[in-house]
């Protein structure tokens, strides 16, 4: 015998403004940590609307991937008195960001996001993640929250600047590079 819980969308009880996070917690739907989990709820979004109009099986299962380490950061935002990611999570990040500079020609200023769909929607969530790290930095002023999860962000964003520059690289379309020219 199985049991089925059903979840109920519309409760009514944030209709003044509050919400609940953690163990039953009431806060503000402005406070910090509600703003922070939003932003990479957003992230995780846009991250599965590239995920759908991509055709490469191995980029969809890594964004898949990512999505999943951002239902953990959202935890460990209303959750401060458990570390919920891991280093581990980080550290894969880590890797193949390695493996991805070393593929990619070296770059010496700033580019233009853009490209193919897949490159430009890319750069739309590194942009959105930098947003996620302003959020919980903001978080962090006033709460406890788990160091890991600006940690991931940060080097969420630099892999989906990465991974970005491979689709437009994979195409051949070259970045064009913005910036002041050296004297």
């Amino acid at each position: 015998m199985s049991f089925v819980i059903k979840m109920l969308i519309s409760t009514g009880k944030g209709d003044k403004g509050f919400t609940k996070i953690g163990c039953n917690i009431s806060v503000r739907k402005d406070d910090p940590r509600v703003e922070a989990y939003g932003s990479i709820d957003e992230l995780s979004s846009i991250i599965g609307y590239i995920a759908s109009v991509c055709k490469e099986k191995g980029l969809i299962n890594e964004l898949k991937d990512i999505q999943k380490d951002l239902y953990l950061l959202c935890s460990d935002i209303t959750n401060p008195e458990k570390e919920i990611l891991t280093k581990s999570a980080i550290e894969k990040l880590e890797k193949k960001e390695m493996e991805l500079e070393k593929m990619l020609p070296p770059i010496t200023k700033f580019i233009l996001p853009g490209g193919t769909e897949i490159a430009a929607l890319l750069h739309i969530a590194r942009a959105v993640c930098r947003r996620c790290e302003r959020n919980v930095v903001k978080a962090m002023d006033k709460h406890k929250i788990n160091k890991n999860v600006l940690i991931y962000l940060n080097r969420l964003s630099d892999l989906l600047y990465l991974m970005a520059r491979k689709k437009n690289f994979e195409k051949g379309i070259n970045e064009e590079e913005v910036g002041v020219k050296d004297e």
